[in-house]
């Protein structure tokens, strides 16, 4: 094994992964910049400088008049509240204006069922973005696979006595 080879490591993949998807990720940026606004390739910092004020100025004047804009009325609440109220009679059938806290009933079991179909794909993900790791660099920072080792030469040293 060579100097060279022994000096890989998967902070080092790591660091060189992400050095090149910079790289790569600022390449598109100039050219998306130098089509989009034809400037040369020397201004695209300072407009890249000009569209993040831009948009920066764009977002709080969106936030200011979202705060700024009134809420329902007492009126339009009751009303609102009543049309969910008989859509959710319609929906569990005609002994449900008997049931003591239909909405609440309800509301729980579709946040619940909401809640769990999106922990299972979070969970799922997060399962694919970590067997993709350890797929690329676990090999390398795995302190199980130097377990492993340990148990197989201890394994070798008892079946040769």
């Amino acid at each position: 094994m060579s100097s060279v080879e022994s000096q890989v490591t998967g902070a080092r993949l790591l660091a060189r992964d992400v050095g090149v998807v910079t790289l790569l990720l600022n390449d598109a940026r100039h050219r998306a910049f130098q089509r989009v606004f034809a400037v040369d390739k020397t201004d695209v910092n300072l407009m890249t400088l000009i569209v993040l004020l831009v948009t920066a100025e764009r977002m709080q004047a969106t936030s200011r008049r979202v705060r700024a804009s009134r809420g329902p009325t007492l009126a339009e609440d009751f009303t609102g509240f009543g049309i969910v109220r008989e859509a959710l009679c319609r929906v569990a059938g005609p002994n449900a204006r008997d049931t003591p806290l239909l909405a609440s009933l309800l509301a729980i079991a579709v946040i619940g069922g909401t809640v769990r179909s999106g922990l299972h794909g979070l969970r799922g993900s997060g399962h694919s973005a970590d067997v993709a790791f350890h797929k690329r660099y676990g090999y390398l920072v795995d302190p199980g696979h130097w377990r492993q080792r340990r148990a197989q030469r201890r394994e070798a040293a008892v079946s040769h006595r």
